[in-house]
């Protein structure tokens, strides 16, 4: 096995972080913005990105002529109406161009199936696939209508980075609301990966395990105990400060 050299040199471009009023997309949008790397917040809540923005630039302390920018957009990405509008937003009034899309969004709502709702599963749905797919989606659209004079290999580069989980790999019980709707992120990155690739897109993948932040606290609440026996006495990953060790190197 051979491990290439990182290329991710963030400084001085933008991040599109979908999901990052908490949780790893805020943690990612910090680290982006450590790393000198304009950061685009999104999530359905204003005040949390509005809170979030408040604590990169305070936490960073970035204070020159070339320092990179946080700003911040409420969207419910799950709506694709309002995807489309929120690149509209981005491309047109605001004239960026991400270098990065970071899909972070999800929630897990752990019960055994039978005590599952039908809003349980709706969503399970919404959170864990349509939010990257209509983002994805809805901002291919948009970069292929205002460059449409170019050819595939004229595009500029881009990175996609899908967040998938663990249990994409090993499903097992309470997870039925969650783990196979990041099994088919892991297979929608498979499938942009070869569609996109042409107009020099990269697509990533990555499956992360549990998280300490406000959801896993949340998912604890429905947990079955099965379920968190199965899962045994393995800790959360840290937040902020094991970023570099779990998340930079393993995507790029």
């Amino acid at each position: 096995m051979w491990f290439s050299k990182s290329n991710f040199k963030p400084e001085g471009k933008t991040a599109l972080v979908i999901g990052a009023s908490q949780g790893v997309g805020a943690d990612l949008a910090l680290k982006l913005y450590h790393l000198r790397c304009s950061v685009i917040l999104v999530a359905r809540t204003e005040q949390k990105l509005i809170n979030q923005a408040e604590e990169i630039e305070r936490s960073a302390s970035i204070n020159d002529s070339n320092s990179p920018v946080v700003s911040y957009i409420a969207c419910d990405v799950s709506d694709y109406d309002q995807c489309a509008d929120l690149w509209k937003t981005i491309t047109i009034d605001r004239q960026q161009d991400p270098d990065y899309i970071f899909c972070c969004a999800g929630s897990s709502i752990p019960k055994l199936f039978n005590d599952l709702t039908g809003a349980d599963l709706a969503s399970g749905i919404d959170l864990n696939y349509k939010t990257a797919l209509n983002v994805v989606h809805s901002g291919f659209k948009q970069t292929l209508a205002i460059h449409q004079d170019l050819k595939f290999n004229e595009h500029k580069l881009r990175h996609v980075v899908l967040f998938s989980s663990v249990v994409a790999f090993y499903p097992f019980i309470g997870y039925a609301q969650y783990a196979p709707l990041k099994a088919a992120i892991s297979s929608l990155s498979v499938v942009l990966r070869q569609e996109l690739g042409p107009y020099n897109y990269r697509v990533s993948c990555v499956f992360p395990g549990n998280f300490a932040s406000d959801g896993f606290l949340e998912e604890q609440k429905t947990k079955p105990e099965i379920t968190k026996q199965i899962e045994g006495p393995s800790s959360p990953i840290p937040s902020i400060n094991h970023l570099d060790d779990l998340i930079v190197p393993n995507i790029f």
